[in-house]
């Protein structure tokens, strides 16, 4: 296999002599190998380490999921940061992406008073992908699932929650 062009990750595994390693194709924005290896070294001298744990439990698919997820947050602090935008202007390219066919990932940030008690940005923020049918006009449906960052929330039904309180801060589209 070659690697020219790709990023390759190698990463320790939390309470394991094995190392993961792991490419990434940034041309297709997709993840498309991982494996793990007992190798120290990383085996080609463009690699771009991405810091993971990876549990000793972990499958290959959440290896990928958690490579996948440290390179868009590297990408998208090497570009300053997230683009804030509002919550109107957010479904206007969620739903863009969506007619286009393009799977995209973005972030909901929700307000500080929407919750009873107080809670982090990473807490606030939800995941939400372009595929959802809030973002396809054409469903009779719209439901919106999303994914809390902090990894404790998952598949929460965030169009219930805004008609119900749950006010946007800022969203942006992730790398």
């Amino acid at each position: 296999m070659k690697y020219t062009g790709k990023k390759v990750i190698a990463s320790m595994t939390k309470g394991s002599t094995k190392n993961v390693f792991a490419i990434f194709d940034p041309k297709d924005d997709r993840f498309v190998h991982a494996e793990y290896t007992t190798s120290k070294t990383v085996p080609d001298s463009t690699a771009d380490g991405v810091g993971i744990i990876v549990l000793p439990d972990s499958t290959m698919k959440d290896v990928a999921w958690q490579v996948t997820k440290a390179l868009r947050l590297k990408r998208l602090n090497d570009q300053g940061g997230p683009k804030k935008m509002s919550f109107h202007d957010f479904t206007t390219a969620m739903m863009a992406a969506h007619k286009s066919g393009k799977d995209v990932s973005g972030v909901i940030v929700f307000t500080e008073d929407s919750f009873d008690k107080p809670f982090t940005v990473t807490e606030r923020s939800y995941r939400v992908e372009s595929w959802a049918k809030y973002f396809d006009p054409d469903k009779c449906g719209t439901s919106l699932f999303g994914n809390c960052l902090d990894e404790n929330d998952e598949g929460v039904r965030l169009d219930h929650l805004m008609h119900s309180g749950w006010t946007p801060d800022y969203c942006y589209i992730e790398g």
